[in-house]
């Protein structure tokens, strides 16, 4: 994914928000990717302007081309603070997080559904970032996907096996 390490990230110009993921349908992470001087940052921990930055890989920057069109962000994006799993605080590993955060923040995937009648993973979250308030604070992960709210948001079947395992 990197080709060389880059001096820092850019100032100004926005970037996109990134959920690089193995093969297996897993994400591994997150990152930034600033278009106008296509350097990536990424983590297999958190987003943060503190991430290690390199100049991508070719592939990366011709893959995110399609993405032009889309909104930047400019300030920090909407992430989870703290988790509880069945009331039990979890660290935030590189699947759990960016698992929901991409699920909620593709809500435009989500459909109504009713949630199991026993939840298998039942979770809280803080949420810290612009849309912090519009984020579930409590859901249930079922092998379906994530149940909050009335509405089903998808998860990849990888996903959801390997945070039943962690």
């Amino acid at each position: 994914m990197r080709a060389g390490k880059a001096a820092g990230y850019p100032k100004r110009g926005g970037y996109l928000l990134v959920y690089p993921f193995l093969r297996s349908e897993l994400p591994v992470g997150t990152g930034r990717y600033y278009p106008a001087v296509r350097i990536a940052c990424f983590s297999i921990f958190r987003v943060s302007p503190y991430l290690p930055c390199y100049h991508p890989a070719p592939y990366l920057p011709a893959h995110l081309g399609r993405a032009a069109g889309l909104k930047r962000f400019t300030k920090a994006p909407t992430t989870i603070v703290h988790l509880l799993r069945n009331g039990v605080t979890q660290a935030l590993n590189p699947t759990a997080a960016p698992t929901f955060e991409l699920a909620f923040a593709r809500w435009r995937n989500a459909r109504e559904a009713t949630a199991p009648e026993s939840c298998p993973l039942s979770y809280v979250a803080q949420w810290a970032g612009p849309e912090a308030e519009t984020r579930p604070k409590a859901f249930c992960l079922a092998p379906e996907g994530v149940y909050a709210g009335g509405r089903l948001y998808p998860v990849s079947r990888q996903a959801y096996a390997k945070l039943v395992k962690s």
